[in-house]
């Protein structure tokens, strides 16, 4: 071996040699854990504030009278809007489904809105609602099958309120 490959040798192994006894680079820290995310904040209620509280009743087929479910929806209802601070206004618009003639229909929704009025008043509702009847149209299903037809045989409710505070 050459003087020159043996002084390379050499200096490739004093390399090799270092590079085996350099001591470890040092290990990052872990990086802390992430502080807790407080507590959501669940708003109070507005007391004084203008709110809607909607209601819809449904109807068996060519009647205007109510069943035990919709008696009971509309007494949950009246509860609402007389625990208000103040009842501003009641819309209650009737509908039918598409079968039957359009004036029969307007008539037939008229009369479901109209005995919707009637028993929130009795139930201690002072607001004096606007009552209509829209007959078949606007239905929610246009479908032509029973199902359909049933969710179209409706009143809805709609109340504009003031809010009032919690009664303890």
């Amino acid at each position: 071996m050459t003087k020159l490959a043996s002084v390379l040798l050499g200096l490739a192994l004093a390399v090799a040699g270092c590079q085996h006894d350099a001591p470890p680079a040092p290990t990052p820290e872990p990086a802390p854990a992430p502080a807790p995310l407080p507590a959501p904040v669940v708003p109070e209620p507005f007391i004084g504030e203008d709110a809607v509280i909607q209601g819809s009743v449904h109807f068996d087929f060519d009647k205007a009278s109510l069943d035990e479910v919709s008696t009971k929806a509309l007494d949950d209802l009246a509860d609402k809007i007389k625990n208000s601070s103040a009842q501003k206004s009641i819309e209650i618009g009737g509908y039918t489904d598409s079968l039957g003639p359009d004036d029969y229909n307007a008539k037939l929704s008229k009369a479901r809105a109209q005995v919707v009025a009637d028993y929130l008043k009795a139930h201690g509702v002072t607001a004096a609602p606007l009552v209509k009847g829209f007959g078949s149209a606007l239905p929610v299903d246009p479908a032509p099958t029973k199902a359909a037809h049933a969710r179209n045989r409706r009143t809805e409710i709609i109340a504009h309120i003031t809010t009032a505070a919690p009664k303890s």
